[in-house]
C-alpha cells in the first residue's frame, strides 16, 4: 500500500526492490512498457528533460554542433527567401530583414 510518512514522503509498496514501479492503466491503454516516478522539484523534471533529449537524439551534441547546425539552417532559410523574392520580382535588397541581427 503507498502510503505518506510522518515526514511527508511518500512510500510506494514495491514487492521486488529491483522492479521499477509501473502502471497497469498506462501499460494496456498505450501498449507499451512504461515506468511510473513522481516529480516533485524542477531539478527532477530537468533530469527527465534531458534523459529524454539524450534519448531522443541518440547521444549528446556539442553545443558548437548545435550552433553549426542553426547556422547552416538560417543560410538556407536565407536563401530560399532571397530566392522567392526574385521569383516575384521584387528587390531583395528592398525587402524586409529576413532576421534582424
Amino acid at each position: 500500500l503507498t502510503f505518506v510518512d510522518e515526514a511527508g514522503k511518500i512510500v510506494t509498496r514495491r514487492n521486488f526492490g529491483h522492479v521499477v514501479p509501473a502502471s497497469v492503466g498506462l501499460t494496456l491503454t498505450l501498449r507499451c512498457n512504461n515506468a511510473v516516478e513522481l516529480i516533485f522539484t524542477g531539478r527532477e523534471a530537468f533530469a527527465v528533460a534531458q534523459y529524454i533529449t539524450s534519448y531522443e537524439v541518440k547521444g549528446e551534441l556539442a553545443s558548437t554542433d548545435i550552433f553549426s547546425i542553426l547556422a547552416e539552417d538560417h543560410e538556407k532559410k536565407k536563401k530560399l527567401h532571397e530566392s522567392l523574392m526574385k521569383q516575384k520580382g521584387e528587390s531583395v535588397a528592398a525587402s524586409p530583414e529576413y532576421v534582424k541581427q
